[in-house]
């Protein structure tokens, strides 16, 4: 198998936060204990070298959370399964799409059947207020944040408003640059031909401050969930408690590498074969009837503690769930899993 690994910038390759993985040790675990053939184009320079890829090649490219860069590597990797469809890309688009995008997220999980938790996606909060339909108390979610940031538990009508006005906020800069625009843009737009009785609705319209939100339903009762890092068959796990009167467990650092119940690990195989994807990061709740909640998943650039600090993995041998215990190395199970993933599907 060929494989092109594409790290941006110098050498960065996402998969450790800012310090990124050692992309060589990946290579050379990929050549040496699975025989793939290994090649490193620079993603700067993948759009150029197009043409000497190998058919059905895989690329193993780098995402990052910068936004501006970010835009790139996707629009660049949309040209590439356009022009190239044979490749196998790894992240795929929709984990790619879903990087710092959880309202993606759950247009994704609705295209891929995944009902629980039921979510869904505005382009504005203020929409969310317009809704006649909503259930309280639910979740609702900012599109970008880790660690629970931007995330609230919405109790009722007028949480909802308070918290539309604090995102909503301008500050003295926006409000003035606002004036300013709305005085200019009458004038100097006037040769367009106007409809006079649309402009004032319009210009509020297309220049108000726009925040898109994820609302969730709110899953009550529970007392912590499991972060599940998935690398090809081996599932990494660590139970994380609640927030001392809070809901949210990300973040929480109430960290636990304990064995998690049968079900979270069965929905977490289940999720895996859904998504089919050769590595994954899960934010998975159990209530207390063990019905399994998926609240976020990241496919690309995701941290990986639950398996750099724990002591173990988990796997299915025998239609039963085993453990490994050791100490792991990243690179070595980046390597596994790309592996697995080719082998799996080819």
């Amino acid at each position: 198998m060929n494989i092109i690994i594409s790290p941006i910038f110098n050498q960065f390759f996402s998969g450790r936060i800012w310090m990124g993985l050692d992309y060589r040790l990946i290579q050379s675990e990929l050549e040496a204990k699975y025989n793939a053939k290994v090649e490193i184009i620079s993603f700067e320079k993948l759009k150029e070298s197009l043409s000497k890829i190998p058919e059905n090649a895989v690329l193993f490219y780098s995402s990052v959370y910068n936004p501006e860069y970010l835009r790139f590597i996707q629009d660049t990797v949309k040209y590439i399964a356009l022009k190239r469809p044979d490749i196998i890309l790894i992240p795929d688009e929709h984990q790619l799409n879903s990087l710092e995008n959880k309202g993606y997220q759950e247009l994704y999980k609705d295209l891929l059947g995944i009902e629980k938790v039921a979510g869904k996606y505005y382009g504005d909060i203020d929409e969310v207020i317009r809704e006649n339909n909503l259930v309280f108390p639910f979740v609702l979610k900012l599109l970008k944040g880790a660690l629970s940031s931007g995330v609230q538990l919405i109790k009722n009508e007028q949480e909802l408003e308070n918290f539309r006005d604090q995102v909503k906020k301008k500050s003295l800069k926006e409000k003035a640059a606002y004036v300013l625009n709305k005085r200019n843009s009458f004038k100097k737009d006037s040769n367009l031909a106007p409809v006079t009785h649309l402009l004032k609705q319009n210009f509020e319209d297309v220049f108000t401050k726009r925040i898109p939100v994820v609302v969730q339903d709110f899953v009550p009762g529970l007392e912590c969930d499991y972060k599940v890092l998935v690398f090809g068959d081996k599932y990494f796990v660590v139970k994380r408690g609640i927030r001392e009167n809070d809901f949210r467990a990300s973040g929480s650092g109430k960290l636990q590498w304990d064995v998690p119940p049968n079900e979270v690990l069965d929905y977490a195989k289940e999720l895996k074969k859904v998504f089919k994807v050769p590595y994954i990061s899960l934010d998975i709740g159990i209530d207390n009837v063990n019905n399994c909640y998926l609240f976020e998943f990241q496919g690309t650039a995701f941290g990986p503690a639950t398996l750099t600090a724990g002591d173990k993995f988990f796997y299915i041998e025998s239609d039963e769930w085993k453990i490994k215990e050791g100490k792991f190395n990243l690179e070595e199970e980046y390597a596994y899993a790309i592996n697995h993933f080719i082998n799996e599907n080819s």
